[in-house]
């Protein structure tokens, strides 16, 4: 679905625009995942505290499809911190 905006510019609607606010979310959610992880260490650092500094709900993170890569982040930062 494409629309125009009142400069008559085309305006990315639909599942693309959907795809890479999903796709921003993520990034932004691993993001600051590695940076608490790297700033409080593993045991120190958890989804709720990953969520909020990303700004998401921690019960959004399931939905991202973040949850599994944060757990596979998690334990490449713990295995650099042995």
């Amino acid at each position: 679905l494409m629309i125009e905006d009142t400069d008559n510019k085309i305006i990315q609607t639909g599942e693309s625009y959907r795809a890479k606010q999903i796709e921003g979310v993520l990034e932004r959610i691993l993001q600051c995942a590695k940076e608490e992880f790297l700033k409080n260490g593993y045991k120190d650092t958890s989804l709720r505290v990953i969520a909020a500094a990303a700004g998401v709900l921690l019960g959004m993170l399931p939905y991202f499809a973040a949850a599994q890569m944060i757990i596979a982040l998690r334990a490449d930062i713990r295995d650099m911190q042995l």
